[in-house]
């Protein structure tokens, strides 16, 4: 072995060390997760990793943003709502876990918590929107009821989703002109509402 193999072997070994040192010796619930008064963190390596993970967080009504396009294999997410890279959670001195120490629930039923497979995308969606920001939630009956979605977008740029009543319409809106300019319309459905929201979804992240 070459006196280059043996330097990459060796920076192998301290790699494994350094993850050993810094990981949990045990696994761990997301209910002891979020309830911990010490800082932890989910080390997700992986993209799948990292959208199972925050499906679990949005069935618990745990906001977190999908952030694996800017952190890559080094994504982690904490305890607190925060999340960055794995190096920066050490300097800080957080107990990390890897995705694999987590005890996860069975895949969930989603008719057991939901009404339907689309009210389950629908709120699992908004759970992955910016939480500092405000994109009202509705569920469908709350719509149904004349509650607006009404929002500005990361571009400035004001909307609204309405039953239009009269025409028994879903119309989003263009809100930023004296008059609103209508930009899309749907026939008042269930899927539709869905629909709808999701483009709401999309003009909020639109920058």
């Amino acid at each position: 072995m070459t006196n280059k193999e043996l330097e990459t072997k060796l920076n192998e070994l301290i790699a494994r060390v350094e993850k050993l040192e810094n990981r949990s010796s045990k696994k761990i619930t997301l209910e002891e997760f979020f309830s911990s008064d010490k800082d932890l963190a989910i080390h997700c390596d992986t993209e799948e990793r990292a959208n199972k993970l925050l499906r679990e967080f949005g069935l618990m009504e745990k906001v977190l943003c999908d952030k694996f396009d800017v952190y890559g294999k080094d994504t982690c997410y904490s305890n607190c709502g925060l999340y960055g890279n794995i190096e920066d959670c050490k300097a800080q001195d957080y107990k990390i876990y890897e995705f694999e120490d987590i005890i996860l629930p069975d895949e969930p039923n989603y008719e057991l918590i939901f009404k339907t497979q689309a009210e389950a995308e629908h709120y699992l969606h908004h759970a992955n929107v910016e939480r500092v920001e405000k994109l009202p939630f509705l569920t469908w009956e709350e719509f149904k009821g004349g509650e607006e979605v009404i929002f500005k977008g990361r571009n400035g740029k004001g909307y609204a989703l309405v039953y239009n009543k009269g025409l028994d319409k879903i119309d989003l809106f263009d809100t930023d002109g004296i008059m609103w300019g209508i930009i899309q319309s749907w026939d008042l459905t269930e899927a539709n509402f869905y629909k709808a929201y999701d483009e709401c979804v999309k003009l909020f992240k639109q920058e």
